[in-house]
């Protein structure tokens, strides 16, 4: 079952056995809410590879491990998901650890340069984020790169380890501005 809720509040409370996932693929045109998969947590433990959305198809477990469950924010050039890593200890997916999710995904159609230049500032953030130590920090935990289907447009997440201590409600909503020429 497929449910469609508000972009900004896409976690809903679900029974134990399922599991509301949010589906990580940018939006299209006239699109104005998340896709939203109610998904059996046995399922997603066991396989992970497998679980895809029911509107679009995009595989719904990013790398294989990391599930998200709720989007926290959205700015002109990405989407902040919490998201739950599954090759974490934990029995059940509420048991694993919770990361922030950052993923490149340009609100407004970019030349191929834009395009460019905007990666080069994301992964620029990556690498920045995985060298600073410090406790008011967000540790970084991985990056990657992958096409989501039917969209020629690349979108880049990457992973944050989640410190509740540093969280706000609006985590997520505080956007970096680049300017591109």
């Amino acid at each position: 079952m497929t449910v469609t809720t508000n972009i900004l509040n896409s976690n809903v409370p679900n029974s134990s056995s399922t599991i509301s996932v949010c589906c990580t693929r940018p939006l299209m045109f006239g699109e104005l809410s998340l896709h939203i998969n109610e998904i059996e947590e046995e399922q997603l433990l066991e396989n992970p590879a497998e679980q895809r959305c029911s509107v679009c198809g995009m595989n719904l477990v990013l790398q294989n491990h990391f599930v998200p469950i709720e989007l926290l924010g959205q700015g002109g050039f990405g989407r902040t998901f919490r998201v739950y890593d599954l090759e974490t200890p934990g029995q059940s997916i509420r048991e694993k650890n919770e990361r922030v999710l950052k993923q490149l995904c340009p609100a407004q159609t970019l030349t191929e340069s834009q395009l460019q230049q905007v990666t080069y500032l994301f992964e620029q953030e990556a690498n920045i984020l995985g060298k600073l130590k410090h406790e008011k920090i967000p540790q970084f935990f991985n990056y990657f790169a992958f096409s989501p289907p039917s969209d020629s447009r690349q979108t880049l997440p990457l992973a944050i380890d989640l410190n509740p201590s540093l969280c706000s409600t609006d985590y997520g909503t505080n956007c970096h501005t680049y300017n591109i020429e």
